[in-house]
């Protein structure tokens, strides 16, 4: 494949004609002309204007552009209220208070996709909001799911490991399969599976594919919130509560199948993501009732 082409795919779909002409299609040519410049560098500077592109939101209405602000100020202030709730809970069993920084990370997988999910359902107020704002909102979903990404890959095996050890006082191991890397998770699967233990090791494949199905909800759930968001307001904030009451029962129910061999693993950690956008894919076939253009004052 031509180095460059999905990302000039991905660009033509958020940015105007004039700017993938003028800014993209150079950055993707000069990184695949020169061999001395490290490829990587050059493709974050696509993506940096893609994503500068995505959040541009200069074709809006005024209309538009206060509901949208609304919107992600409505999502950071649910998002801080899910946090701070699930900070609460544990404090009853931390030996120390400032031990709630270990806990901190485990909050985020869930707070962020709840925080898009019903930013939306009550931000929103149009029924045909532009492709702009759309772009803006699923460009700002994309980076949550990095950030959620980043924080189930790499920051909550150490900080779960560093709260083992300040509880006990003593070494610890990654013992636990939720404290296991990726690459810790591909050569346990490995050993297991050559050792026989088919069972074990289709446990620990749904481990590893769960890491990367968790952070990939919070896109999934923000696609159905905007499905959801051509309805009237109480009919999205059902809608959202249902998908997202749903999401760990069947996430459970998909581990079940893995453990009774009715499903690869890959299928199982990835059931209530397919079971969202299936979902919204019916939704877009219901005509939605119809709503004001008219932003929400309320928040």
């Amino acid at each position: 494949m031509i180095r460059g082409r999905i990302l000039h795919r991905i660009a033509a779909l958020v940015c105007s004609a004039k700017t993938l002409e003028r800014v993209v299609e150079p950055a993707i040519a000069d990184v695949q002309r020169d061999e001395q410049v490290l490829p990587l560098r050059g493709y974050l500077a696509v993506v940096t204007v893609i994503v500068l592109c995505a959040f541009d939101v200069s074709d809006t209405t005024g209309d538009e552009r206060r509901a949208l602000s609304q919107t992600f100020l409505l999502m950071a202030k649910i998002a801080v209220g899910v946090t701070g709730v699930l900070l609460i809970l544990p404090l009853g069993a931390l030996r120390e208070p400032w031990h709630v920084v270990y806990v901190f990370p485990q909050t985020l997988p869930f707070a962020i996709p709840l925080a898009m999910v019903f930013g939306v359902a009550l931000g929103v107020r149009v029924l045909e909001i532009s492709s702009s704002s759309i772009k803006s909102i699923i460009a700002a979903a994309a980076v949550m799911t990095t950030v959620c990404f980043v924080t189930v890959v790499w920051i909550l095996p150490v900080t779960n490991q560093s709260f083992r050890r300040a509880a006990s006082g003593q070494p610890v191991r990654p013992t636990a399969r939720n404290e296991m890397t990726l690459s810790e998770l591909r050569r346990e699967i490995r050993e297991t599976s050559q050792s026989g233990e088919p069972g074990t090791s289709q446990e620990l494949a749904w481990y590893y594919h769960l890491k990367w199905a968790l952070p990939a909800a919070t896109l999934c759930a923000t696609i159905f919130a905007l499905v959801a968001a051509r309805f009237k307001r109480s009919t999205r904030v059902v809608l959202s509560a249902l998908g997202s009451a749903s999401y760990l029962p069947i996430l459970f129910a998909g581990e079940r199948l893995v453990e009774g061999g009715a499903v690869p693993a890959f299928a199982g950690a990835w059931l209530p993501n397919i079971v969202l956008i299936m979902v919204a894919t019916a939704m877009v076939r219901v005509k939605p009732m119809s709503v004001r253009l008219k932003p929400d004052t309320t928040y």
